[in-house]
């Protein structure tokens, strides 16, 4: 009888320290979301117009880029892993592939 006591007596408190619990105010988050926005502010926008200035980069990243950039428009396709239609991971193991580079899927 003891035990049962015990027991009941923890999920008493379990469930009142739930309720005891602190939601942040909707103004609270939103702050914390400015204050995140405004700290990465300075970092270039990726979603604008690609500004590639090294056409002839010789580099393996700069194969990769050119590739991935040239398959932009291409549709989703779930598994998709040629030009018709990619998914994330084939379009990464696609632009890797065309700089030489094997990559496992």
């Amino acid at each position: 009888m003891g035990n049962a006591y015990k027991v009941l007596i923890l999920v008493l408190v379990c469930v009142l320290s739930f309720g005891c619990s602190h939601k942040k105010k909707p103004e609270e988050s939103y702050a914390d979301y400015e204050r995140f926005r405004q700290s990465y502010a300075g970092y270039a926008d990726l979603g604008g117009d690609w500004d590639w200035t090294e056409e002839n980069d010789p580099t393996v990243s700069g194969k990769v880029l050119r590739r991935a950039h040239s398959a932009i428009g291409t549709p989703y396709v779930w598994g998709g892993v040629k030009p018709g239609g990619f998914d994330c991971s084939g379009l990464v193991q696609w632009a890797y592939r065309g700089a030489g580079v094997r990559l496992p899927r």
